[in-house]
């Protein structure tokens, strides 16, 4: 007979192991992935209650059992009286079946709940006062190892980044660049929102006070959410309350302690990270505007690989990027074709002293330019480093794409000012029309107001592909040097902080556009070291216009 400890065995498949115990399969857990195409690596997040529908299904095929694996079943054994002493079923467990320390389950320290850092010392860590959980750190002070700070409350190396898409299951703060779990509460699970880069429980709906508790104890009777502080009298001294958290400063907020060091806002609003700007190898790191870090290479030495880390490795000026031959003083047009020294202005015709003019682009384009489904047969070439379509564009700061009714193509659109003098070698906007391309280049150009202490050089370069379609076309943005990002009536200090300059295509109509993921951040330098091209040159960068939609190469 079958004893009845082992009758639960004989149910379904058939298995007999020693001492009438079943294999039990167990698997990792799995955190619920965010979506983002630009993961590369993953942080450890908070975990969060996935709905039932979001859990993946155990693949059998994970579970391999063959014939060979199921011990052969010996019929004598059925039959085999139990030992007097064996076990029954209402047996008690006794003191020594208790498991071993060892085999208990390690505390998960990110569900232990916390006031203040005394309620995580027996864990060796840190309070959060923002989740009320304990954790590995709170700000980067807290991370002892060199080269790591604190991200997501945990202490990693220091990768600085410049895109999302170079951050691991997290999104790209670009102005302190550094992966973060979020900037904005899309960024997070559902049930979650964003607080200080972090994701966290969405706090609970409330009417009054009553409803809420630490670290959230307020009602916010607007958003009948629970909140840390409503007022900075609801905050210890000497912090104030910025989006409803009590903090010491604005998280990410940058000063220049030093010519060439910043102290910026840790992300939990929490005291401040002071770290020098980066230099290297014949380059000087300084600080500038409102806490931007930029680098600039020391007399005599040149920036021509576009690598960073070897630093300024030419002492020979390096070989233009620019594309030329065109005829005129600088090679990059006639000179009834290059505009007159102006702030803000375009292309005003051959002497200058005109009206702004359209430039005709039909010797280049006979079938025009379809561009977001319009076709055009001229473009008007803007001191402000852009193209436009249908008017001129005087705009000096960089408005973010889409922008209302005007069609652009922007290699870089910041504040130029060419009235430093110097032309043609310096402050020259030029641009030529041949069979099949038109060409526009800003030459060593300064920045409001007439400034020359950082010039920028690049290029615009329209190609003709109407054999693949009627209006098709290659859009080149050329870049040979970046030294300013920003004029000083857009906020900024000598080229840089306030708004910086964007690049990019804008259909004008207010939905369709194409942006540079560092557009008006200070990243947007990196734009003459890296490119779009693979294998290509740095400070180039491809795009096709097929049917009137945009798309890199």
């Amino acid at each position: 007979m079958i004893h009845e400890r082992c009758l639960p065995l004989t149910m379904g498949l058939l298995a007999l192991v020693a001492g009438c115990s079943s294999p039990v399969v167990t698997g990792p857990g799995s955190t619920p992935d965010a979506g983002r195409s630009d993961v590369l690596t993953t942080l450890d997040v908070p975990a969060v209650d996935a709905p039932a529908g979001d859990v993946a299904p155990i693949d059998a095929k994970a579970v391999d059992v063959s014939a060979s694996d199921v011990p052969e079943l010996d019929v004598a054994q059925l039959d085999a009286p139990v030992p007097p002493d064996a076990a029954g079923p209402d047996d008690a467990l006794g003191p020594t079946d208790a498991p071993a320390p060892s085999d208990l389950p390690a505390v998960d320290a990110s569900t232990s709940r916390c006031a203040s850092d005394r309620d995580c010392l027996s864990l060796n860590l840190l309070c959060d006062p923002l989740r009320a959980v304990c954790v590995d750190c709170v700000r980067d002070a807290d991370c002892l190892t060199a080269g790591t700070v604190c991200a997501s409350n945990r202490c990693v190396p220091d990768v600085r980044c410049t895109s999302s898409r170079t951050c691991p299951g997290q999104v790209c703060d670009v102005p302190l660049g550094r992966c973060v779990d979020c900037l904005a509460n899309t960024d997070c699970f559902d049930g979650q929102v964003c607080r200080a880069s972090v994701c966290v429980p969405r706090p609970p709906r409330c009417t009054t006070n009553s409803d809420c508790g630490p670290p959230a104890p307020l009602c916010n009777a607007a958003s009948g959410g629970c909140v840390a502080c409503l007022s900075a009298t609801d905050c210890p001294s000497g912090e104030r309350c910025v989006a409803n958290a009590c903090v010491l400063c604005t998280p990410g907020a940058a000063t220049c302690t030093s010519p060439t060091a910043r102290s910026v806002c840790n992300p939990d609003g929490r005291g401040t990270t002071e770290s020098p700007c980066a230099a290297g190898p014949n380059r000087v790191g300084g600080c500038a505007g409102a806490g931007v870090c930029h680098t600039a290479c020391v007399a005599g030495f040149f920036e021509c690989d576009g690598v960073a880390a070897n630093g300024c490795e030419s002492s020979v000026a390096c070989a233009s990027r620019l594309l030329s031959g065109f005829g005129g003083p600088t090679g990059f047009g006639l000179a009834t074709n290059c505009l007159h020294p102006n702030d803000d202005g375009s292309y005003a015709g051959p002497t200058g002293m005109g009206a702004v003019v359209a430039v005709d682009i039909r010797p280049a384009f006979a079938m025009g330019l379809n561009f977001f489904g319009t076709t055009y047969n001229s473009v008007y070439v803007n001191t402000n480093g852009n193209i436009t379509f249908r008017a001129a564009l005087p705009s000096y700061t960089p408005e973010p794409f889409p922008v209302a009714s005007q069609p652009m193509i922007a290699p870089w659109w910041a504040d130029v000012d060419t009235r430093g003098g110097g032309q043609p070698s310096r402050n020259s906007i030029c641009f030529a029309t041949e069979p099949g391309r038109f060409i526009a280049t800003w030459f060593n150009v300064g920045y409001f107001n007439a400034h020359n202490d950082r010039l920028n050089s690049f290029q615009l370069v329209l190609t003709d592909r109407s054999a693949v379609a009627a209006g098709d076309f290659d859009v080149e943005f050329r870049y040979d040097r970046c030294e300013w990002i920003t004029g000083d009536a857009s906020g900024g200090t000598g080229g840089f902080g306030g708004t910086p300059a964007q690049v990019g295509f804008d259909a004008g109509d207010r939905m369709n556009f194409v942006a540079l993921p560092a557009s008006r951040t200070p990243a947007i330098l990196d734009v003459c070291r890296s490119t779009n091209v693979g294998g290509g040159p740095p400070g180039i960068w491809r795009f096709t216009v097929r049917r009137g939609v945009v798309t890199a190469m």
